[in-house]
């Protein structure tokens, strides 16, 4: 069997239109599930455009309800779990464009928090150059760190959600931390124990 749409008048399977409601003994014509679906998109656009606080409302009040579930679920269910890791992936793939800025500008807003947080200038030389500046273990374990999964990313959440300067790590800049990394030392401390045994 089939029928036309009233919109688009195509002829379709009546598999592809929605069940009748009521006793349907007066048969009307009907839109497609396609064109039904448009038309309650449609309609559901021009309400918010006509009543913008209602719709702001309603969004938020949906988005966190639906949140709480789907967060729920993500704990829950390791299927829905890759479903839902798959279609971020896809997402991602699809809008490259719009993600990456984004991402990047979260980022860098979370790495100048971390040095500013750690005093903005490096602990051995001083050097307040941004750019110059990263996070380096104190005692040491920041290439195990990474080889057991932790992210860079990772460790800046971390040391803004503990609210204070960790004491196991802090602000170094490049220099300092890679000669720390190679030598074991770095030749500011070098050079200021020699100064102060030459005074």
């Amino acid at each position: 069997m089939e029928e036309s749409c009233s919109r688009c008048q195509a002829v379709k399977p009546r598999d592809q239109f929605p069940t009748r409601r009521g006793s349907g003994k007066i048969t009307r014509p009907r839109m497609c599930s396609e064109c039904r679906n448009r038309a309650d998109r449609e309609k559901s656009l021009r309400w918010a455009e006509r009543n913008p606080e209602a719709a702001r409302l309603r969004y938020k009040v949906y988005e966190q309800r639906h949140n709480d579930v789907r967060r729920a679920r993500w704990h829950e269910d390791p299927a829905y779990r890759e479903q839902n890791k798959l279609a971020a992936k896809r997402w991602r793939g699809r809008n490259s464009d719009k993600y990456l800025p984004k991402l990047r500008r979260r980022h860098q807003e979370m790495r100048q928090a971390v040095i500013e947080m750690y005093g903005g200038s490096c602990a051995c030389c001083n050097e307040s150059t941004w750019e110059f500046l990263s996070i380096d273990h104190v005692n040491g374990g920041g290439s195990q760190a990474r080889k057991a999964g932790e992210s860079v990313a990772a460790l800046r959440r971390k040391l803004l959600s503990h609210g204070s300067p960790h004491p196991d790590y802090q602000l170094l800049c490049h220099n300092c931390n890679a000669a720390l990394g190679h030598y074991g030392y770095c030749p500011h401390q070098v050079n200021t124990a020699q100064e102060k045994l030459g005074a």
